[in-house]
C-alpha cells in the first residue's frame, strides 16, 4: 500500500493512519495474496454507514462479478456491505457496493447513487439530487426524504454486486 493510499483509506474512515497501516499487511484472500479491496463498512437500512473495526478482503466471487467495473485505473476501492432486514435498502440486503476512496466531493456523484461523507463526519449511502462548489448539497434519502447538507466528500457508487 502506498502512502496516499493509506491517507484516503483512513480520511474516508474518519481514522487515524496509522490504524490503516495497521491492518495493510492483513488483508488477504482466501489463497494468500494480497486483496486488492476490502471489506471497509456496513451500510444499514436507513443508508448509514459504519466502518468495520477489522477490514476483511472480499470473497474472490465478489470481485469476480465487479471486475468490468473497477477497470485498471489503479484507483483505491473500497467496499461496504448492506444490511438492511427492512426498509428501502432491504431488496439489496447482502449486496456489496464498490466506491472510490476520495478526498474531494467527484463531479461524477452528483445525481448518482454515491457514499458521501458530511462535514460532521456522517457518512451515508444515498443519492445527490444536487450540489454546489461550495459544499452545500441536497441528498434524497433510501426512505425518499430529502435533506439539505454540507458535504466534505462524495464517491459515486462503482458497482453493486448481489
Amino acid at each position: 500500500m502506498q502512502t496516499q493510499e493509506a491517507d484516503f483509506i483512513a480520511r474516508f474512515l474518519n481514522v487515524p493512519v496509522s490504524e490503516i497501516l495497521g491492518h495493510a499487511g492483513f488483508a488477504r484472500d482466501l489463497d494468500g495474496f494480497e486483496a486488492p479491496v476490502v471489506l471497509a463498512a456496513i451500510i444499514d437500512e436507513t443508508g448509514r454507514v459504519q466502518r468495520l473495526r477489522e477490514p476483511r478482503p472480499l470473497p474472490q466471487r465478489v470481485l469476480d462479478k465487479a471486475r468490468s467495473s473497477l477497470g485498471e485505473s489503479g484507483r483505491l476501492v473500497i467496499a461496504a456491505q448492506i444490511r438492511a432486514e427492512s426498509g428501502p435498502l432491504a431488496v439489496w440486503d447482502d449486496a456489496v457496493i464498490l466506491f472510490s476512496a476520495t478526498t474531494r466531493v467527484e463531479p461524477d456523484a452528483i445525481g448518482e447513487l454515491a457514499v458521501v461523507r458530511l462535514l460532521d463526519g456522517e457518512q451515508m449511502f444515498c443519492r445527490i439530487d444536487r450540489a454546489r462548489k461550495t459544499g452545500e448539497a441536497t441528498l434524497r434519502l433510501p426512505e425518499g426524504g430529502l435533506r439539505d447538507v454540507l458535504l466534505d466528500t462524495a464517491a459515486p457508487l462503482l458497482a453493486l454486486v448481489p
